[in-house]
């Protein structure tokens, strides 16, 4: 039979007994603290930090649209509508808009495929800021032009000094001007050339109004001739309206001579024009007494006359956009720190309207 130690235990000592409850304790507290951590860790749905996740499924599910859109309605920085290829069987498109329904107690983003109703999808709510800004690329379109209405170019009127000038084969008179144009014209045109004149004895006569281009401000290179019958004069000065065609695209800042020459049976017309102390603007009268060699000015002298035409001036610069980016912010709930900001590339750059 046997027999054990007098020295063997069968249990703990109170010392042992009590370390080991400390410790436990110890052990036990430890859990418990990271089991609260760990829990508070956890989205409620109400904390910044679910906030934040929310925001940013919003703008995950925003920069899957934007970033494949085709075309882009700039409603303003609070609503947009895109449409995207459609991501259902078959071809075309999904129009899809985003907007801030402020009017809404939960004051939600919402997203609505294809305007219907039925297909509207609350991306956040409790959205207390949402806010979107367009980056776009600009492009100025081709330059175009406006020819304005006839209008008076150049002009001299008079009423002392006046006398006759008899066009016969030999002796012609004629004006030379230079036009009153915007700064900013390109281009103008003659259409109609207005004097006065009346019929000398006979009504069987012919004139030719020309007009030329200026060499040293005398007649050039003929543009256009118009024939005046004497017939149709009375023996009064009575304004003459000569219409041309083909004066067209005039460089700004040039004149032009325009001048009465026989053409058959002299004398064709007398012409009215100022003999002295005349102080016309950008103009003078020029004459010839051997049938165009040579023509000379005459200073202190003019026709009373009147150039109408038109003036052609670029229009105003337009442009076109397109939309490369879209940069979005939108916060959930009071917090501002859970505010999330994010920039959109717009692949595609659909044409959107400017700013």
């Amino acid at each position: 039979m046997s027999h054990r130690s007098r020295n063997s235990r069968d249990g703990f000592t109170l010392l042992e007994m009590v370390l080991s409850m400390a410790i436990v304790t110890l052990l036990l507290g430890a859990v418990e603290s990271a089991l609260l951590l760990s829990a508070r860790a956890i989205p409620d749905g109400r904390s910044a930090s679910s906030n934040v996740i929310v925001c940013n499924k919003a703008i995950d599910m925003l920069s899957q649209d934007l970033f494949f859109a085709n075309s882009v309605t700039l409603t303003s920085a609070t609503d947009v509508t895109l449409t995207v290829p459609t991501r259902k069987t078959g071809s075309g498109n999904d129009t899809i808009r985003y907007y801030w329904d402020t009017t809404s107690t939960t004051t939600p983003l919402v997203r609505q495929v294809n305007g219907s109703a039925t297909n509207l999808t609350t991306v956040a709510n409790n959205v207390k800021e949402f806010a979107l800004v367009y980056d776009r690329r600009q492009v100025q379109n081709s330059q175009t032009y406006s020819e304005s209405a006839e209008q008076v170019l150049s002009s001299y009127s008079s009423v002392t000094s006046l006398t006759a000038w008899p066009v016969t084969t030999t002796n012609w008179v004629g004006e030379y001007f230079v036009p009153t144009l915007p700064a900013n014209a390109t281009a103008w045109k003659v259409s109609k050339v207005q004097f006065y004149a009346r019929s000398d004895g006979s009504t069987t006569g012919v004139s030719s109004v020309q007009l030329r281009t200026p060499s040293s401000g005398l007649p050039g290179t003929l543009v256009d001739s118009v024939s005046l019958s004497e017939s149709t004069l009375t023996s009064s000065y009575t304004q003459q309206t000569i219409s041309f065609t083909k004066a067209t695209g005039l460089t700004p800042g040039s004149g032009l001579c325009f001048s009465v020459l026989f053409s058959s049976n002299s004398p064709t017309c007398d012409i009215e024009y100022q003999n002295t102390s005349a102080i016309p603007s950008n103009c003078n009268l020029i004459s010839t007494t051997a049938s165009g060699s040579p023509w000379t000015s005459q200073t202190s002298q003019s026709l009373l006359f009147n150039v109408l035409g038109t003036v052609t001036t670029p229009d105003t610069a337009s442009y076109k956009y397109y939309l490369t980016g879209v940069r979005a912010t939108i916060r959930a709930g009071s917090d501002s720190n859970g505010r999330v900001n994010t920039s959109i590339r717009v692949v595609n750059e659909p044409q959107v309207t400017g700013p």
